[in-house]
């Protein structure tokens, strides 16, 4: 179990308090199902202990994206295995905002074909120096999933708006995928643009009338018209 730290005055010194670090248990990352509820994300709501990536290959940074309209930034993904999720492959995101006016307000994500999903942000990192703690980053405040996409928002009640020269949390979805591909993201404003991610590759699934199956493809820009889901 992972731990944070809560402040406690613990003594008098020279007419001074001084602080001390307490632990606090971090909570784990929430499932969320194709098509059910959203729900609500703590500020630092899904640990990443001992993360690694899964291969030398396993991530891509900065990954520009542009609406054309002057919404731009970036989109980072990394693809770990991490002692929190032993079930299968963690995808982590961060997104940089690089737009002189426009805020980020979500991001569709994905996609996650027959996979499990849990999601959370993380600001402590994971320990290895993989992801360093954040300082002044913008955690989502709701996630949900639909159509196969993972989706976080940032605008809403309790919520802030990833602005000009912000950089979300870490975003993590955990899944029990033992593969991934190339995919796309879809940050979003009152516009949206789409930046290169990964994503789990896609499953095989039986097809009901004929016991055969079938490979769903869900990569690249499959579905993307789906996945979009505008923040108002």
């Amino acid at each position: 179990m992972k731990i944070r730290p809560n402040k406690v005055i613990v003594g008098l010194v020279a007419g001074a308090f001084a602080l001390a670090i307490l632990p606090r248990a971090q909570a784990a990352a929430i499932p969320v199902t194709n098509g059910g509820a959203g729900v609500a994300l703590a500020a630092n709501g899904a640990a990443l202990s001992g993360a690694t990536l899964v291969n030398a290959g396993s991530f891509l940074l900065n990954q520009p994206f542009n609406s054309g309209s002057g919404f731009t930034g970036t989109v980072s993904t990394w693809v770990v295995n991490d002692t929190e999720n032993p079930a299968g492959y963690t995808f982590v995101y961060q997104i940089h905002n690089t737009s002189p006016a426009d805020v980020v307000s979500g991001i569709g994500i994905g996609k996650f074909p027959g996979f499990t999903t849990a999601i959370g942000n993380n600001f402590t990192g994971g320990g290895g120096g993989l992801f360093p703690s954040l300082v002044g980053s913008f955690p989502a405040i709701s996630g949900d999933r639909a159509l196969d996409g993972v989706n976080f928002t940032w605008v809403g009640v309790g919520g802030t708006d990833i602005p000009p020269g912000g950089s979300s949390s870490y975003i993590v979805v955990e899944t029990d995928a033992h593969n991934y591909v190339a995919s796309t993201a879809a940050p979003t404003d009152t516009t949206d643009a789409f930046a290169n991610d990964l994503a789990p590759a896609p499953v095989k699934q039986v097809v009901p009338d004929g016991g055969c199956t079938l490979m769903l493809l869900g990569s690249a820009l499959s579905g993307l018209a789906f996945l979009r889901r505008k923040v108002s």
